[in-house]
């Protein structure tokens, strides 16, 4: 239902939602929290973007999943999402039941504070959680992007230099006469991280071979990670 909209992947569209309101309602409930004279006047409001916020972060994650199934998994995200739509559950319960005693009690109690400053500090995690979650993201959609070369050829690699990238946070292989970067292909190979990482610092052409032959798709995926030629 939320995999694409207007005939484009609908994911990269609906976390505009959390990554604005998310923010935006967690700040607001701090305010709250702060400036009591304001409370009367802004609760509504708070409440409002609060159960906004969460409807975001709930509908960021489901179409996340469907759009996982297009272009693989990416774990991290995967998990800080899923995360964030938790929390964001979360601080709507707890903000929302906050704001209904102050609405209720008008003066300050134990009870009231209390329940303020749990809400308060599900709120910071949910700030948190956003950044993560968007750093992650972003890491897994253009990890593999490197700028222009300025000459007019390709840049050039041996194997040696190839072997200098064999760690998660930096991946490279050669397929072929082809260097590729694979960091950001790791957490979104739908066959797990482990596939990618076997690979790392090596000639995989003969794996690559062996896995897919010549299945299109994988040689399509694979050519968007291109980053030169390989020398020798």
């Amino acid at each position: 239902m939320l995999d694409s909209f207007l005939g484009l992947p609908a994911h990269p569209l609906i976390v505009h939602a959390p990554v604005v309101l998310v923010p935006l309602a967690s700040l607001g409930l701090l305010v709250l929290l702060l400036r009591p004279a304001w409370r009367p006047r802004y609760a509504g409001l708070l409440l409002v973007g609060l159960v906004a916020a969460a409807l975001g972060a709930i509908a960021a994650a489901v179409s996340g999943n469907a759009f996982a199934e297009r272009v693989g998994l990416p774990v991290s995200h995967q998990s800080y999402g899923t995360a964030l739509a938790a929390v964001s559950v979360a601080l709507a319960v707890a903000g929302g039941s906050w704001l209904w005693l102050v609405r209720r009690e008008r003066e300050a109690s134990p009870r009231l504070t209390t329940l303020g400053w749990t809400a308060g500090a599900v709120s910071l995690i949910a700030i948190v959680l956003v950044g993560l979650t968007g750093h992650s993201g972003a890491t897994a959609a253009w990890a593999s992007a490197t700028p222009s070369s300025s000459g007019t050829g390709s840049p050039s690699f041996t194997l040696g230099d190839v072997a200098g990238h064999a760690t998660q946070d930096s991946c490279w292989a050669a397929v072929d006469d082809g260097v590729y970067d694979l960091t950001g292909w790791i957490d979104r190979h739908p066959g797990g991280q482990a596939r990618i990482l076997a690979l790392c610092g090596t000639d995989a052409t003969a794996a690559f071979q062996d896995q897919h032959d010549s299945d299109d798709r994988p040689q399509e995926q694979l050519a968007q990670f291109r980053i030169g030629d390989l020398l020798g």
